[in-house]
C-alpha cells in the first residue's frame, strides 16, 4: 500500500462539523518523558493517548473550539513548546530480521511562562503526508492527555515521541502543539509555528553489501526565522560513506535549478551516539526551498574500492550514489531576518571544523526557547 502503508493508524471521523469523541488508549512505548537537567525518566506522566485523525479541524483554523473532545479546557495560558528538533531514525523490522525502515524521533520541552512552569493539559503531535499530485494531505495525530499533577515545577521536561516504519521515499511534515491553546490563533501567523520535514530514505537489508541500496533520510527544521537546521541519516558502517554533499536550492533563484548553496559534510560513519549529520542554512528569504543530500563515493573511479556500484555482467563503479531530496517546502522568515543582500549562508555544526562559537549560540538559542 502506498502512502502510510506501515505506519499504523487509527482514524476516527468527525462527524456533523463537531470535533469527534477520542477514545483514549494506553500510552506508546514510543513516548519517552525526561527531566531536562537531571536526564531522570519521568514515569506515569502520560494518562492516555489517543490515535486519531480529528485533529484536522483544529490544525486547519487553530482554534479552541476545534480541539477534539476528550481533550479538557484549563485555566492555564500555555506555549507553543520552548524548543523543538527531529532525529532521523532506522527501524528494524520485527517480522523480518535485518530489514531496516526509516522513522524520525520528535523532539520537545515543556513550555515556561514568567519563570513558572505552567502544567499543559495534553499535546497533539501531528504527521502529514505531503502528496506529490498537490492533493489534500493525509493527516494522522497523536493527542497525547498527561497527567497535571505530575509535571515537576522546578525542572522542564523534555518530551520524546517516536515514528517508526514510514514508507521510503516520502515527505511528511511535523508539528507539536500544547493543548489547548491559549488563545485562537490567526490562520495568517501559521508561520509562527516552528515546522518540521521528513523525507524517508530507503529501506534496506543489514545484510546487503551494495552501497546502492541506501540512501539517506533528511530531516529539516524551519524556525520561522530565516534560518532551518538540516539533518540527515549517516552510512551504516558496512558502506563506509563518511562524504556527503548537501545542496541548497530556492524556487525563485535560477528556477529552482542550480543551488543556492552548497556545503560538503565531512564526518563519520552511522552510530548510536552520532546518527545524523547536521548542518544549517541562515539569513534565506521567505520562498519555497528544497534540499539534496549526495552521498560521495571517496574512490569513484577504483575498482578495487569504489563504494558505490552495480553490476551488469561484471562489477563496475556508478559516478554518484543514491542522493535524496525533498520536496519545496515553503520558509517563512521574519522582516528582522531577511537581509538586503546576504542569502543563504550556510555552516557545518558536525563532522571536522566544528565551528565551537555557533554551537554555543545555538544552545543558547535553544535553552531560552
Amino acid at each position: 500500500m502506498r502512502g502510510w502503508c506501515l505506519l499504523v493508524l487509527v482514524l476516527i471521523a468527525c462527524c456533523d462539523g463537531k470535533p469527534a469523541e477520542l477514545k483514549g488508549e494506553p500510552c506508546s512505548p514510543n513516548l519517552v518523558f525526561l527531566e531536562l537537567f537531571s536526564r531522570k525518566t519521568v514515569m506515569h506522566l502520560c494518562e492516555n493517548e489517543h490515535k486519531t485523525s480529528a485533529c484536522k479541524p483544529f490544525v486547519q483554523s487553530f482554534e479552541e473550539r476545534d480541539v477534539p473532545r476528550g481533550i479538557p479546557r484549563t485555566r492555564y495560558q500555555v506555549d507553543k513548546p520552548s524548543h523543538i528538533d527531529i532525529n532521523t531514525q532506522w527501524n528494524e523490522m520485527t517480522t523480518h530480521k535485518g530489514l531496516m525502515y526509516p522513522g524520525a524521533e520528535i523532539i520537545w520541552r515543556s513550555p515556561v511562562t514568567m519563570y513558572r512552569l505552567y502544567p499543559v493539559v495534553a499535546y497533539l503531535v501531528t504527521l502529514e503526508l505531503q502528496r506529490q499530485d498537490g492533493s489534500a494531505p493525509g493527516i494522522v495525530c497523536r493527542a497525547i492527555k498527561l497527567d497535571e499533577g505530575k509535571q515537576p515545577i522546578l525542572d522542564k521536561l523534555e518530551f520524546q515521541y517516536r515514528f517508526q516504519y514510514l514508507q521510503p521515499g516520502n515527505m511528511y511534515r511535523v508539528t507539536v502543539h500544547s493543548l489547548p491553546p491559549a488563545k485562537p490563533v490567526d490562520r495568517n501567523n501559521y508561520h509562527k509555528l516552528v515546522a518540521m520535514y521528513v523525507r524517508t530514505g530507503s529501506h534496506f537489508n543489514m545484510s546487503s553489501t551494495h552501497s546502492m541500496d541506501w540512501s539517506p533520510t533528511i530531516a529539516v527544521v524551519d524556525h520561522r526565522n530565516g534560518t532551518i537546521a538540516v539533518k540527515f541519516s549517516l552510512s551504516p558502517v558496512k558502506f563506509a560513506i563518511t562524504r556527503f554533499k548537501i545542496s541548497l536550492f530556492r524556487k525563485t533563484w535560477d528556477y529552482g535549478l542550480s543551488a543556492l548553496n552548497e556545503i560538503e559534510y565531512k564526518g563519520k560513519v552511522w552510530s548510536e551516539t552520532e546518527p545524523d549529520g547536521f548542518v544549517f542554512f541562515d539569513q534565506l528569504q521567505s520562498d519555497k526551498y528544497m534540499v539534496k543530500v549526495q552521498p560521495l563515493d571517496q574512490f569513484p573511479e577504483d575498482m578495487q574500492k569504489c563504494q558505490c556500484w552495480t553490476t551488469d555482467l561484471e562489477k563496475y563503479c556508478r559516478n554518484t550514489c543514491v542522493p535524496s531530496v525533498t520536496e519545496w517546502m515553503v520558509i517563512k522568515a521574519t522582516k528582522d531576518s531577511r537581509p538586503d543582500k546576504l542569502d543563504g549562508r550556510c555552516s557545518l555544526l558536525n563532522g571536522n571544523g566544528l565551528p565551537l562559537l555557533a554551537v554555543v549560540l545555538l544552545h543558547l538559542i535553544n535553552l531560552i526557547g
